[in-house]
């Protein structure tokens, strides 16, 4: 009986493998169906999801724009408060039927602003609250800080705007700028009458940030020189 060569021994093993395989995959034919049918279905979930998230982002777009547009009716002096009462109600159903997305939660604001007027600023601290946690936007984060700042700045709740400043500082990063939180410090201490912290705030201010919007606030609280032109101050 001829041996076989090693080359046929090799050929062998590899039907051999194939036809093993074949075997698996006719005895997990169901299993494999199933697996399959199971990766299709996710996927085509996974693609339905992004699709309704992205049409539902648009709808939101156009009920804030709605909204946005009769806020700015309402807030016309020739405006009542039935007009008031209509923006509310559309930034409200905004809210509450497109919580989820960034143009919902930007109703977070208004709703805000329309409570500060109203009297209400527990109202406006809550929402604003609300936004900060749930912003997507960094500027539109800010904001809604620099809104809960200045609402406890005019409440009297100094040391406690104070001591979010402070930590503000302390912790460099955050979404307001290290410029705006020394302005917003400076102007606390005025407000406590500490006059000598608040001029070394300003001061800071100048010199650490001498581009700064608030830069020209902070040179004439301290007398600093132009940051233009450094030396000429006084000069006729």
């Amino acid at each position: 009986m001829a041996r076989l060569t090693r080359k046929e021994m090799k050929r062998d093993e590899v039907m051999e493998s194939l036809e093993t395989g074949v075997h698996w995959i006719q005895a997990h034919a169901r299993t494999l169906i199933l697996a399959a049918v199971a990766v299709l279905v996710a996927a085509f979930a996974v693609i339905a999801f992004v699709m309704f998230q992205s049409a539902r982002a648009r709808e939101a777009n156009v009920r804030l724009a709605d909204a946005m547009v009769a806020y700015g009716e309402a807030s016309t002096e020739a405006s009542d408060a039935a007009a008031r009462e209509d923006a509310r109600v559309l930034f409200q159903g905004l809210l509450e039927e497109y919580g989820g997305t960034e143009a919902g939660s930007v109703a977070r604001l208004y709703l805000g602003e329309m409570a500060v007027t109203d009297g209400d600023l527990e109202e406006a601290r809550r929402q604003w609250s609300a936004f900060a946690d749930e912003a997507v936007s960094s500027v539109l984060a800010a904001q809604a800080s620099l809104n809960l700042i200045h609402l406890d700045r005019s409440q009297g709740e100094l040391d406690k705007v104070e001591d979010r400043l402070r930590k503000l500082l302390a912790e460099p990063g955050g979404v307001l700028g290290e410029d705006q939180v020394l302005r917003e410090l400076a102007v606390t201490l005025e407000a406590m009458g500490r006059d000598g912290e608040a001029e070394g705030i300003w001061r800071r201010l100048v010199q650490e940030h001498p581009n700064s919007p608030w830069g020209a606030e902070a040179r004439e609280r301290t007398g600093a020189p132009s940051a233009a032109f450094p030396g000429l101050e006084g000069v006729s």
